[in-house]
């Protein structure tokens, strides 16, 4: 009966639209509902799935008792979503996603540049040995020196 009523009213609206009548009802029914869908943003439409999704989840696993103690959360829960901005609180996870993607592509970058350093010293050593040169440089070991302690130099306990 109310969706006959309501289509009765936007057939006479658009009938006869300069009444004042069709000019309140524009007004009601398309300016007033326009303007609030303008100003819906995607984290909101997330954030309506999520409690939509949770809220079904909770009836059909609790039945009955779940949908008593979704209708005493109701009034806390529409607080909160009044208080904070939900936007924020998506942004910050997405802040936090993207944080944790740029750790795990540094660690990658990283990884990627030591496999091309092991590679290119495999590469320059086998290009060593088939040249017939070594790239290795000597090392010189320092010159010995007498051990501590023969020469009267060095520490030693005040007893010895």
């Amino acid at each position: 009966m109310l969706i006959l009523m309501l289509c009765a009213a936007l057939v006479a609206m658009m009938m006869f639209p300069d009444t004042p009548v069709a000019k309140g009802l524009r007004r009601l029914l398309i300016e007033l509902p326009a303007k609030a869908l303008s100003s819906v943003t995607p984290g909101r439409i997330a954030l309506a799935l999520i409690l939509i999704g949770a809220s079904a989840l909770v009836a059909l696993l609790f039945e009955a008792e779940g949908l008593r103690l979704l209708g005493m959360a109701v009034p806390e829960g529409l607080a909160w979503v009044a208080a904070f901005d939900i936007a924020t609180f998506l942004d910050l996870f997405a802040a936090v996603a993207m944080v944790a993607a740029a750790a795990r592509l540094r660690g990658l970058r990283d990884s990627a540049r030591a496999i091309v350093a092991w590679t290119r010293s495999r590469v320059s050593r086998i290009a060593a040995r088939r040249t017939g040169r070594s790239r290795q440089r000597r090392v010189r070991r320092p010159a010995s020196r007498p051990a501590k302690g023969d020469d009267g130099e060095g520490w030693s306990p005040a007893w010895a």
